[in-house]
């Protein structure tokens, strides 16, 4: 999952899968003792049902295994996936960060409108473009990374149809970053030998403090 800052609102920050649920999951309502008011629409979010998987985890070092049948279980574990995502303020989200070792990733970007690719191969890149990139599977640390500038990414929707996409600058690096986690890679992977120990160090720095608070909590 690439990872947005809080307070920013840019479109390549607003990727989810908002509007996606199904005509039962809009709740109606309309404020009680105000006549002659017509019922307003509420959207709601589910909340989510899977936490989001860090650094640390196996799930995240597997590659992910096709999807066999398109159904509406993939259906409902997109749903999950962006409820998840949502939470977490994400941006892209690919399903084993919930634990689940399937190839697909939910996402939206400009006004595509939402997405979801199941078996995504990234096809035709070219470039090179050097950006910010984060992760909530390794929460908290951001690094300028590079990849390539442009891509195509062929997978298949929700509805079982093939499709392809390109993709530039931002939208080509969340494609890879997600195809990324389909193959069991994490973006520590792609720093150089300096940044990744700088990484390492705080990610064991975090790990021993978590270990001593929960040591202290457990000797109350």
């Amino acid at each position: 999952m690439l990872a947005a800052r809080l307070g920013s609102a840019t479109d390549d920050q607003r990727i989810g899968l908002p509007g996606y649920w199904p005509a039962k999951s809009r709740l109606k309502g309309c404020r009680h003792g105000q006549k002659g008011r017509r019922p307003r629409r509420l959207r709601w979010w589910p909340v989510a049902s899977y936490r989001i998987r860090t650094f640390g985890d196996p799930v995240l070092r597997r590659p992910a295994d096709e999807v066999t049948d398109i159904d509406g279980r993939v259906a409902k574990l997109a749903q999950e996936m962006h409820a998840a995502m949502k939470e977490a303020n994400g941006v892209g989200l690919a399903a084993p960060q919930i634990g689940v070792s399937k190839r697909l990733f939910v996402y939206e970007i400009g006004d595509s409108g939402p997405r979801t690719i199941i078996n995504p191969v990234i096809e035709d890149a070219e470039g090179e473009w050097e950006h910010e990139e984060g992760c909530l599977s390794v929460p908290g640390l951001w690094f300028h990374i590079t990849r390539a500038k442009r891509v195509r990414v062929r997978g298949y929707d929700l509805d079982g149809k093939e499709v392809s996409y390109e993709g530039e600058d931002m939208e080509a690096k969340l494609y890879q970053h997600e195809v990324d986690h389909l193959d069991g890679r994490l973006l520590l992977e792609r720093l150089d030998e300096e940044q990744r120990r700088e990484a390492m160090r705080e990610l064991r720095r975090r790990a021993q403090a978590e270990h001593a608070g929960q040591a202290s909590a457990a000797g109350r």
